[in-house]
Order: structure tokens, then C-alpha cells, then sequence
């Protein structure tokens, strides 16, 4: 009797191992974890998009800090966010690097 390729556990096994390597892949580098996050935030064009830079100023903890250009918010609701004390804006990010880089929203540069 033949066995059948697609056995549950063979169906399992790739897709954890995609899911491994999506993640890997999506923090593999500090611009590439900035798109991810962006991509997760619901920014889908700007993190296509966008042009990402360095900045020579680090975070609080020595982070490196990326702008996102031109930012995926307009100045309307950049504004609207600014008067309710909503300062997380998706213009800049803190990236950790150990291994895999790491992305999250700034409130400040330093």
C-alpha cells in the first residue's frame, strides 16, 4: 500500500517551519523589523513604501532610532493625536538588535 504525501504531520511540520522563517525573515534586519511593525500597526502602503532611514541619535537605552518618511499618518490626525496627549506616532521607532532586530514606536529621541 502506497502512503499518501500529505500526511497531517508533514502539513504541520511546514507550517511551523513557515512561520519560523516569516518571522525571522521579518526581523532579520533593523529596516525590515520597522515594515514589520508597521505592516502589524495597519500601515500596509507605507510599509511598502516608505523610505527608512538612521538617525545618529540613539534611544534612552542605546537603541538605534529609524524615521519613517513620509510618515504613514497625515498632519490632521498627527495633530489631533498631539492635543490628546497621544504622542506615539508611527514617524520614528526604537530598533534592538541582538540577533534579530526588534522595532517599537518612539515618544522621543532621547
Amino acid at each position: 500500500m502506497k502512503r499518501e504525501f500529505w500526511t497531517l504531520n508533514r502539513v504541520l511540520t511546514l507550517l511551523v517551519y513557515g512561520m519560523i522563517a516569516c518571522f525571522v525573515i521579518g526581523h532579520a534586519t533593523p529596516t525590515l523589523a520597522v515594515r514589520t511593525k508597521m505592516l502589524f500597526h495597519g500601515y500596509l502602503r507605507s510599509s511598502l513604501t516608505a523610505q527608512i532611514t538612521k538617525s545618529k541619535e540613539h534611544g534612552d537605552h542605546g537603541e538605534a532610532i529609524y524615521f519613517v518618511s513620509p510618515s504613514p499618518v497625515n498632519d490632521s490626525t498627527a495633530a489631533a493625536a498631539l492635543a490628546q496627549h497621544t504622542i506615539l506616532l508611527p514617524d520614528h521607532y526604537r530598533v534592538t538588535t541582538f540577533g534579530l532586530s526588534f522595532a517599537e514606536m518612539a515618544t522621543s529621541m532621547g
